[in-house]
């Protein structure tokens, strides 16, 4: 408080000390400053210290005009916690167990595209590929 009292004093000089003439009113001035500036950030106070009116401003008007002049966007706040975490897809979620399912069905009867070899062989003969089926069988690539 003494530094924005002597602050005051050097700007609006006997118009301020006018109001603090003995050293009783000064500190009951401080006091009653301190009780009205509590809570109101250093930053604030140093912000409001620049832009002071023409004549010496009252405890109130002095408050008022630090929050007025404050940074007020949330670039000039800290963050007070964490972001929460986005929820979770679920439809990926469910693609995926989709996906497994079909793979562990895979050439089972349970797989709604299985197809028994006994008819993939029986079309490739109908259709003139025997002889291909039968070398893809021999190297283990037919179902």
């Amino acid at each position: 408080m003494a530094g924005i009292f002597k602050k005051f004093g050097d700007l609006y000089g006997n118009l301020w000390n006018s109001q603090i003439a003995t050293a009783e009113s000064a500190d009951a001035k401080m006091r009653s400053w301190a009780q009205c500036l509590s809570g109101v950030e250093p930053k604030e106070i140093a912000e409001a210290l620049k832009h002071l009116p023409n004549m010496p401003p009252s405890a109130p008007q002095f408050r008022a005009s630090c929050k007025q002049n404050a940074p007020s966007t949330a670039a000039h706040k800290p963050f007070t916690k964490e972001l929460p975490k986005p929820p979770p897809n679920i439809y990926k979620g469910k693609a995926a167990i989709s996906a497994i399912k079909h793979i562990l069905r895979k050439n089972t009867k349970e797989d709604p595209e299985y197809v028994p070899p006994e008819r993939v062989a029986a079309d490739e003969f109908a259709f003139g590929r025997g002889h291909e089926y039968e070398e893809r069988k021999a190297k283990g690539f037919t179902p």
